[in-house]
């Protein structure tokens, strides 16, 4: 029996609705249907003017790139414009925050090179060096 979960995310003013719809495979079910009031991203950013990467979480992800574009967080505002390469959607804010953590660690940044790796080839890290000694 194979279980085949879809996921549909509407973006409705002001609030994120996940509906998650339930079917069985080989069975003539309509399936069932559950709906999350909240969705907790995890995404990754990276700057356009050093190439650096920021780790972040939301719950509202077009809200907080739009602080990050416009110098509204203080980690982020002296290297931007920022670009989104990268996020995941979570159900549970617990699950949001531990996969955070992990991106930020060693093991992780490495995770999202090898998730990356294409992208990486064709917008290589590059860098601004500074004067030479």
């Amino acid at each position: 029996m194979i279980l085949i979960v879809l996921v549909v995310l509407l973006l409705i003013p002001a609030m994120q609705v996940a509906v998650v719809q339930f079917r069985v495979k080989g069975f003539a079910s309509h399936g069932s249907i559950a709906v999350f009031s909240r969705v907790f991203y995890v995404y990754v950013l990276r700057s356009q003017s050093d190439s650096g990467f920021y780790i972040g979480f939301s719950t509202n992800l077009r809200a907080r790139l739009r602080q990050h574009q416009n110098g509204a967080s203080f980690a982020t505002k002296s290297c931007g414009p920022w670009k989104l390469i990268y996020y995941e959607a979570y159900l549970n804010q617990e699950d949001a925050l531990g996969r955070e953590r992990y991106l930020k660690s060693g093991s992780g940044r490495r995770f999202l090179k090898a998730q990356l790796r294409h992208y990486l080839v064709r917008e290589p890290l590059a860098r601004p060096r500074g004067p030479a000694a």
